[in-house]
C-alpha cells in the first residue's frame, strides 16, 4: 500500500493505493495493523464503569458459591441465596 501523504498519522485528507511494483520472496506478508486512537479520561472512566456494572453480578454469584461451598453464610448471603433461589 501506498499513502499519501507519507507520515505514520492518518488523517481524513490522507489517500492509500495499491503498489504494483511490490514484490516479496515470501508467500505470505505480514501487513501492520492502524493502531486506533487512544481514549481519554472520560471515555476511559466511563468504559471503567460500564465494565463493573456488567461483571457485578458475576462476582456476586461467585462471592455466593465460595460461601456456600464453605458453608458460611450470613444475613446477606441468606437474602441472595434466596434470590438467586426464586
Amino acid at each position: 500500500m501506498k499513502k499519501e501523504p507519507m507520515s505514520k498519522d492518518i488523517g481524513k485528507e490522507d489517500s492509500f493505493c495499491v503498489n504494483d511494483k511490490f514484490t516479496s520472496k515470501f508467500d505470505k506478508v505480514k501487513i501492520g495493523t492502524v493502531v486506533a486512537q487512544k481514549e481519554t479520561e472520560p471515555e476511559k472512566q466511563e468504559t471503567r464503569q460500564r465494565v463493573e456494572e456488567d461483571r457485578k453480578p458475576q462476582i456476586e454469584a461467585a462471592i455466593v458459591r465460595i460461601m456456600k461451598s464453605r458453608k458460611i453464610l450470613d444475613h446477606n448471603g441468606d437474602k441472595e441465596e434466596d434470590r438467586i433461589a426464586h
